[in-house]
């Protein structure tokens, strides 16, 4: 057999016998060894952004990298918890296992398209150093799709606001050059 019979005890249930992880660990460890855990909530934010786009989006886009490992980490503890539940009856709880591990999967591939946009809001911030305007509507759409994020919308609705009270002073100046 590929497993080690010792990780597993052998649950006698009414349709037929299953193996049941004895510790959660085994199922779903907290940490992978050799393996880079999270998303990459510690890049070096500051050493991809220059110009005006550092000023204003580095402290966001950290706090959008660090939100994301959050989720992942939150991720991670649900499908332990979900595993905890069947560990207590796995004859009676296994279609609940099967619609809870959908549901995390689901959640994961939500979780991996906002790890693609910020790394996209990355590199479009490399693209437009001083054109931080071009940044505004997919960082909006990236804060609207992450749930919790009340701080992280306040301040994208702040950061607009700003910017806009200054493109308008800028267009009064304009016209009153003229």
């Amino acid at each position: 057999m590929w497993f080690f019979p010792s990780k597993f005890i052998r649950v006698k249930c009414s349709n037929g016998e299953m193996l049941v992880y004895k510790h959660v660990n085994e199922a779903f460890p907290l940490e992978l060894k050799d393996i880079k855990n999270g998303f990459d909530a510690n890049i070096d934010v500051s050493k991809h952004l220059k110009g005006r786009v550092k000023t204003q989006y580095e402290t966001r886009i950290k706090e959008l990298l660090f939100n994301i490992d959050e989720q992942n980490n939150s991720l991670m503890l649900n499908f332990r918890s979900v595993y905890v539940v069947f560990q207590g009856d796995p004859c009676n709880s296994h279609d609940y296992l099967k619609q809870q591990i959908g549901v995390l999967n689901r959640n994961n591939m939500q979780l991996n398209a906002l790890k693609v946009k910020v790394k996209l809001l990355i590199e479009y911030a490399k693209a437009h150093p001083n054109n931080p305007e071009k940044l505004q509507p997919l960082y909006n759409e990236i804060i609207g799709e992450i749930d919790g994020v009340g701080v992280l919308a306040r301040d994208a609705a702040q950061l607009e606001i700003s910017e806009n009270r200054e493109a308008a002073k800028l267009w009064v100046g304009e016209k009153n050059d003229s």
